[in-house]
């Protein structure tokens, strides 16, 4: 499944661990991406159109393993049609099923531990349209356990990176 919309997909389905200079690559070509993997890796990808959060432990062909700062895991959102990537705060959780396009899903990405975490596992069945747009995406965390207890973090990058997500960005993929 490709999208002459996608830059990054040129025929081929991008969901898996790349390195994170390719990845800096298909951000500056355009795409609209999901990416995952330690912050020290978040933080050296440009500004464009992805949304991310931190995790270390990722499934593969090979089986489970925990990620270098030098990889990234990459979702082509480009290749599946238009997305759109907004940030929430708690108070506007609710929205992240009722905004979601017909016959669509929303994408969460929330820091492990957060207000939003524990507002979305209390609340999330009773968000409107809960059960016709479901959300998928992942709890960001960090390496477990951690002798210095970095934060988990997610990050819309647009234009600015955050640890807890701000209300007022949304930009459209094309």
């Amino acid at each position: 499944m490709n999208s002459p919309s996608s830059p990054a997909s040129k025929g081929a389905i991008i969901n898996g661990l790349m390195p994170v200079d390719a990845v800096a690559g298909l951000i500056r070509a355009g795409a609209c991406l999901t990416v995952a993997g330690r912050k020290a890796a978040l933080d050296r990808l440009p500004a464009g159109q992805w949304i991310g959060g931190t995790s270390p432990y990722f499934m593969t062909l090979d089986g489970g393993r925990v990620v270098s700062d030098d990889e990234v895991f990459v979702t082509d959102l480009g290749a599946y049609g238009d997305v759109t990537i907004a940030a929430v705060d708690v108070h506007e959780l609710e929205r992240i099923s009722g905004d979601a396009p017909d016959h669509g899903i929303s994408i969460a990405i929330i820091p492990a531990g957060s207000p939003c975490h524990e507002a979305f596992a209390r609340n999330a069945g009773t968000y409107p349209d809960a059960f016709l747009k479901p959300a998928v995406g992942w709890i960001a965390g960090t390496i477990w356990p951690s002798r210095h207890r970095p934060r988990a973090s997610t990050m819309a990058a647009p234009h600015w990176r955050c640890t807890t997500a701000p209300s007022s960005h949304t930009s459209r993929c094309r």
